[in-house]
């Protein structure tokens, strides 16, 4: 009979494991609920109202009986006097004596009806003996035991030390089950092998260890891999099951490093044999971006793709629920000192911690570790945990300076100075005039394909390719690779100074100049000016040059698209000023002159909107970079315009808001013509066909009737018919394609998670 003690299952587990072997025992179906407020019940079947079974699940293999006991008696026996049911049965991870039980069922009674209805530790033992296929299903269970360690090493595992099974054991104890593991044992079922990618601290090797474990319960005999696949053909994968692993197997391909020769052959031979045995398996883990790029050198190993054969670990597949049980399986084996967990618990810094958008598996197990906090106060090891996660650089940093190509490199920095998510040409310009710069700096020459070549080495892993119908949108793959690089940058003058002699979009520069950290400050002004003349020069000459951002359009049809935002004349201008005020240099204030000039001739070229220019001219003013007196010509042809243009209710809201800030600007009589057009303006049907646009168009008449004490009661109540109107036959919104999808939440919410942590 098995001797488990179940300290290798979290209280999650451990209620998983009870339903499974009751369900079997009982040869009933029991439900079990998700982590909340239970009232009692942990698992139940409910035949009606007044006859119910009740199971309560007490996870207390590091606890007493005393401890036990006092649990019952002051906190679960009121609520099973108030849940009455016609039969409770108590499951319990704690080793029971007879006398122990006849007090429990004292406490409980009428509800326990014998102590045939308490479950011990023994018990459950004993039940995993008649039941061996749910001790197979629960493989941290039977991997906690000393005995199966000592057999593993002994007969079923090869090239593995007792300090690595060790360490098998410590992340089975932490691993919560995701659609990855069921994925890659799909591939394996029809492929005999897998190939595990994905981005650093993502949880691949993890997952090859769990698929390791499913296998070896199932007789399979685990071979690691140590060095090359040379090891591997030593052994006979034909006649005896044997799962081969082999960890990282592309890692010395990276940067410049090269496979043995024709190991990429062996490599594929021997996939292919062990696919054909019918017998054996084999998983293969690697960071994605060296999968690419291995492909990239070796035309074999590009020409049999592995696409379908390959599983992808993806923080995607990592539900809100996913994600609180890792942190929460992390932090309930942890020798952490109690004072630091319930620094985490007190402020219920966990959902801070769930919720973050550079959330990884790595970091959760980084920061969990007792070596690496020890010396930190509980709240300065909060507040450290926090801080690693908006500053992740322990998961890119050595993959970025160790294990890239200089050009993937080379557009990972070219793509930090870029919007969140750009057309792939746009990043192939951009990565291209970078380039030519870097090799005048430092020497080389440019490779055919380069481009593509460094695109594919990092597609999936630091970034992510979304390929649509008709163009291609280029992101970073997690936001944590955006946090290291800015961070990396922000030590790097002179890949600031390359950024900015190659810059050949206006968003560059002007991500250069506002780009700031959590604490709002601007991460590399203190770069740039140093730097200021190469700034100014980046600045002048992108005043013109197109943008790159994107952003969603709808269509006539109704369809959504993704298009290049454009960034207008005045909102250039408007940057040019901050940089103005903040640097105050004659090279500053001569190109804000400069771009000055060019406003006035596009505004008495009617080409600026009034609302963007009234805006415009406040910001400049608020700066005290011009004034009424001293740029007298730029506001004649702004008064000039506005006074021009007053054709719908928006034009006399920009009109009296540059009354109100420039008081001198308008004279009476000019106000006196503006009231008379109002109310012309007033006697006109409204044209618009967009409930938002009539809904602006009634505030503008509102706002503007107040102003000038006109009576616009009649003008409100039509449009307010309008938008009724208008609003009823709308069509409803179509799905749009190129929305993000964001990580769904499962329905987990704060509440589940409050009580899942409670028992940390």
């Amino acid at each position: 009979m098995p001797h488990y003690d179940f300290k290798t299952l979290s209280p999650i587990d451990f209620e998983i494991l009870v339903r499974d072997l009751l369900q079997k025992e009982l040869k009933i179906r029991l439900e079990n609920f998700k982590p909340g407020k239970d009232k009692g019940i942990d698992l139940r079947c409910s035949w009606d109202s007044h006859n119910a079974l009740i199971v309560q699940c007490k996870h207390f293999a590091n606890s007493s009986f005393s401890d036990l006991y006092s649990h019952l008696r002051r906190e679960e026996l009121g609520k099973i006097r108030a849940l009455n049911p016609k039969r409770y049965i108590l499951a319990t991870s704690l080793g029971l004596t007879p006398q122990q039980k006849d007090k429990v069922l004292e406490v409980a009674n009428p509800f326990i009806q014998h102590t045939g209805d308490i479950f011990g530790q023994g018990d459950l033992n004993n039940l995993l003996s008649h039941f061996p296929e749910v001790e197979r299903l629960h493989f941290k269970l039977w991997f906690g035991s000393t005995t199966v360690l000592e057999q593993m090493l002994l007969t079923r595992m090869r090239n593995f030390s007792r300090e690595l099974v060790e360490q098998i054991q410590r992340d089975a104890m932490r691993y919560v089950q995701n659609s990855s593991f069921s994925d890659a044992l799909a591939i394996l079922d029809n492929y005999n092998y897998c190939i595990i990618a994905g981005i650093p601290g993502i949880g691949k090797t993890i997952l090859a260890e769990m698929l390791l474990l499913h296998y070896m319960q199932l007789g399979f005999e685990v071979v690691k891999i140590e060095s090359d696949i040379g090891e591997a053909r030593q052994i006979d994968y034909r006649r005896e099951r044997r799962i081969f692993y082999y960890d990282d197997f592309l890692g010395q391909a990276s940067s410049g490093d090269k496979l043995n020769k024709n190991e990429e052959q062996s490599l594929l031979d021997f996939i292919a044999a062990v696919s054909e045995s019918r017998v054996s398996k084999i998983v293969l883990t690697t960071r994605e971006y060296i999968l690419n790029q291995a492909r990239a050198i070796y035309e074999k190993l590009n020409r049999a793709r592995f696409d379908g054969q390959t599983c992808i670990v993806d923080l995607a597949k990592y539900t809100r629920r996913i994600r609180a049980q890792i942190l929460f399986n992390h932090l309930y084996f942890s020798k952490l000192l109690r004072a630091h967990k319930e620094a985490l618990l007190r402020a219920k810094s966990y959902l801070q911690i769930i919720d973050h958008p550079n959330y990884s598996p790595r970091i959760i197990s980084l920061m969990t570790d007792p070596s690496r906090v020890q010396n930190l106060s509980p709240d300065g090891y909060r507040a450290k945990f926090l801080d690693t996660l908006h500053n992740p650089a322990e998961i890119w940093q050595h993959a970025f300076e160790n294990q890239l190509s200089q050009a993937a490199r080379n557009l990972i920095v070219v793509l930090t100075s870029m919007p969140t998510e750009v057309f792939l040409e746009d990043v192939q310009r951009a990565f291209q005039a970078y380039t030519e710069h870097y090799l005048d700096l430092f020497g080389g020459t440019s490779q055919p394909n380069e481009f593509m070549r460094a695109l594919k080495e990092l597609d999936g892993n630091f970034i992510a390719c979304d390929r649509q119908p008709k163009d291609t949108l280029v992101k970073f793959h997690n936001p944590s690779v955006r946090d290291f690089m800015q961070s990396y940058l922000r030590m790097s003058q002179a890949e600031i100074t390359l950024l900015l002699n190659s810059s050949c979009y206006f968003d560059q520069v002007l991500w250069l100049w506002n780009c700031s950290d959590d604490d709002d400050n601007h991460m590399f002004r203190p770069l740039l000016e140093r730097v200021q003349t190469q700034f100014l020069l980046a600045l002048r000459r992108n005043l013109h040059s197109s943008n790159c951002a994107t952003t969603n359009y709808q269509s006539p049809s109704g369809r959504f698209y993704r298009h290049v935002e454009p960034v207008s004349f005045v909102d250039r201008v408007s940057f040019i000023a901050s940089v103005a005020a903040t640097l105050k240099s004659s090279s500053v204030l001569a190109l804000f002159s400069d771009a000055l000039g060019e406003l006035q001739q596009k505004i008495n070229a009617k080409e600026v909107e009034g609302d963007a220019l009234v805006s415009l001219l406040g910001e400049m003013f608020a700066l005290k970079l011009i004034s009424v007196s001293t740029h007298s010509s730029l506001f004649a042809s702004a008064k000039e315009s506005l006074l021009t243009r007053l054709f719908s209710p928006q034009d006399f809201v920009c009109v009296t808001e540059a009354a109100e800030k420039f008081p001198e600007l308008l004279s009476n009589e000019d106000l006196g013509h503006v009231k008379q057009e109002f109310e012309r303006v007033l006697s006109e049907d409204s044209d618009v066909e967009d409930p938002d646009r009539a809904r602006e168009e009634f505030a503008a008449v509102k706002e503007t009737g107040k102003r000038f004490k006109v009576d616009v009661k009649e003008k409100l109540e039509e449009l307010d018919r309008r938008i009724a109107d208008l609003e009823e036959s709308a069509p409803h919104e179509p799905d749009d394609d190129y929305r993000p999808s964001g990580r769904e939440s499962d329905g987990c919410s704060d509440a589940e998670i409050d009580s899942m942590f409670r028992s940390v």
